[in-house]
């Protein structure tokens, strides 16, 4: 399970690779991952194109799955990426993994049901995305890491309108504000905090014409 407290793990580096093809060939012992072992021993050793034949398998024969136990594989092939700093991708992730089963299988359970845990998943491995990260925070306000995450992307996407639409979102950057309270951990929410003043800044310095007073976009 990911770590509701934890920052991000290292990026995509050769390390975080081999990390996460071990936790694939070690963390999922039952008979119906056998392909997915498979796939990560010849991943291992460079074998390519019999390890993509494998790893296609595995997907052909999990898409055919009850629902239950595809999410389950889902769950547990993401958080192994995540954990080993890996991603969409990735050796531990790749593409075909990522595209045809694991992102299809948590897109559909998080339109399905109101779950946090698709959500939080498909927010931390898919990019920044502010729809998961709100659907996740909403859902799971405890989760401090979704929390962080949502507060950052909150104060890209202000800054990003700022910078090139010439405007800011009151009610966007009144919602990171009170996202930012919120944060457990001092030196982030400090950091964080320092971006909402000079953000507020700008606002005291613009015209009335220049803010937005709309809701937030998502």
């Amino acid at each position: 399970m990911i770590d509701r407290q934890s920052t991000a793990p290292s990026s995509h580096s050769e390390v975080a690779g081999d990390e996460g093809l071990r936790s694939l060939t070690g963390d999922f012992p039952e008979p119906e991952f056998q392909d997915l072992r498979r796939y990560a021993e010849l991943t291992s050793r460079g074998q390519a194109a019999e390890a993509l034949i494998t790893v296609q398998r595995f997907i052909a024969e999990a898409s055919r799955w009850d629902i239950r136990p595809r999410r389950q594989a889902a769950v547990r092939i993401a958080e192994a990426a995540w954990n080993s700093g890996s991603g969409p991708g990735s050796d531990t992730l790749p593409d075909p993994l990522w595209n045809e089963l694991v992102e299809p299988t948590l897109q559909q359970w998080a339109a399905d049901d109101d779950v946090a845990l698709p959500h939080r998943l498909l927010a931390l491995l898919d990019g920044p995305s502010l729809l998961h990260l709100r659907r996740a925070h909403e859902l799971d306000p405890e989760d401090q890491l979704i929390a962080q995450r949502f507060a950052a992307a909150l104060i890209r996407d202000i800054h990003f309108s700022a910078k090139h639409l010439g405007e800011i979102d009151i009610a966007k950057l009144e919602e990171a504000e009170h996202l930012v309270a919120s944060l457990q951990d001092d030196e982030v929410r400090q950091s964080r905090t320092e971006d909402l003043d000079e953000l507020r800044q700008r606002v005291t310095n613009q015209s009335p014409s220049d803010r937005r007073s709309t809701g937030s976009t998502r």
